[in-house]
């Protein structure tokens, strides 16, 4: 209670006043001075004591802010900051711990003034791009001063989460001639906290040589392009192959990334009929024309002989069939001339004309010539007998066709008794 009662009787027993400190926000001991003063009895008159009471703060002066935060690489987030307890004066604020890191606070320093000092103020972080792919560990601190807070501090743990992701950077396909080369390069998307190996594979049991199969990149030429060199061999088909390889990276935070590239290898090869480009056959005899193919088909080929018709010359067979596996094969046509009565050698253009597999409207030209066996000459006996006095008759004739007109003339008769008409 605030009075206490004494009677003549219990004047000297001890009473109790229990004193009760209220909460406060300042963090400050305090100290009162409490009057006790008595009434009543004459000798009591104006007798007054005093009691010096201090009120022992149980508030800790410290700043009241996150212990940790998280900032998306190449973005911002704000720290939220204030005091503990109502200070004496203005207190400061600075902010630690970010020189040489990709971390940026806005405001670096701030201050609370004894009304403002549980008001909320931001400090906004800022995070840079980098190169790397790691998460960034930034130890901030913030270190009050002033108005009863000196030497206060609080630690912030930022933690930067990157935004970059391990791949290899290489291109997505490739063009390289048959017989030829062509270079492919290969660099890292981030940089590596170790050695990468990336391993090409995906070319065995084909036309293509990569050269050479492993590349290596290190912390500091992780983004320097490495060069492979893709080199195609030549085959006996006349397609385009394709090859699809795989770059593998290990270590140095890039297990088990892959890239792909697909590859096509340009065929120069030609689709065409294998055979002599002319033949010789004799009139009445014949002769051999070989036939293959230049390349492998990817079906069944026909290949019709055409250009014959209405000439003495006979092909057998007049179509050939050739398969995916005996296209390289020499299949043989058998080239006859027919007996004819003139005696001039006849010039035949024959067409070997392919469809399927490919080799559709594919054509090759054989010039054939039937040398003729005929000789010309004039057909008359070879002796007559004329009686003195009298005539006979000699039959006069050609034995083949002329080209043009021909003319016979007989001599030997001038000063002789014989007379031909």
């Amino acid at each position: 209670p605030s009075t206490l009662l004494y009677t003549a009787s219990d004047w000297d027993a001890l009473k109790t006043v229990t004193l009760s400190a209220a909460e406060d926000a300042d963090g400050i001991d305090e100290t009162e001075n409490l009057s006790l003063t008595a009434t009543g009895a004459a000798e009591y008159a104006g007798k007054n004591g005093e009691v010096t009471v201090t009120i022992i703060d149980d508030d800790q002066a410290s700043m009241v802010a996150p212990a940790s935060a998280v900032v998306p690489e190449g973005s911002s987030d704000n720290l939220s900051v204030a005091l503990s307890a109502q200070p004496t004066a203005d207190v400061r604020v600075t902010v630690t711990g970010h020189v040489a890191t990709d971390l940026t606070p806005t405001p670096t320093v701030l201050t609370f003034t004894t009304t403002d000092w549980n008001a909320e103020q931001m400090v906004t972080l800022t995070a840079a791009e980098d190169d790397d792919f790691a998460n960034d560990q930034i130890a901030l601190t913030l270190t009050a001063s002033g108005g009863g807070y000196t030497g206060v501090t609080h630690p912030v743990a930022v933690t930067i989460t990157d935004d970059d992701v391990a791949s290899i950077v290489a291109p997505g396909s490739a063009v390289v001639p048959e017989g030829s080369s062509d270079n492919l390069s290969v660099a890292l998307s981030a940089q590596p906290p170790a050695d990468v190996r990336v391993t090409v594979t995906g070319h065995a049991a084909t036309d293509l040589t990569p050269t050479p199969t492993v590349l290596t990149f290190t912390t500091t030429d992780w983004n320097v392009a490495k060069t492979i060199v893709l080199t195609a061999a030549e085959d006996t088909d006349f397609t385009d192959d394709q090859v699809v390889l795989t770059l593998t990276a290990s270590g140095g935070g890039y297990a088990r990334v892959t890239h792909p590239v697909a590859v096509t290898i340009t065929d120069n090869d030609v689709a065409s009929v294998v055979a002599p480009g002319s033949a010789v056959v004799p009139e009445g005899g014949t002769s051999d024309l070989s036939v293959a193919l230049s390349s492998p088909p990817t079906a069944d080929v026909r290949v019709t002989l055409t250009g014959h018709a209405t000439t003495d010359l006979t092909p057998t067979p007049t179509v050939l069939t050739f398969t995916t596996t005996d296209w390289n094969a020499e299949q043989t046509v058998v080239l006859s001339a027919a007996e004819d009565s003139d005696f001039a050698n006849d010039q035949i253009a024959l067409t070997l004309t392919a469809s399927g597999g490919g080799y559709a409207g594919v054509t090759h030209p054989v010039a054939v010539t039937i040398t003729d066996n005929e000789e010309a000459s004039v057909v008359a006996p070879a002796s007559a007998v004329v009686p003195e006095g009298g005539t006979s008759d000699l039959s006069v004739a050609l034995s083949s066709p002329p080209t043009a007109d021909v003319r016979v003339t007989l001599t030997g008769h001038a000063t002789t008794d014989l007379t031909p008409t």
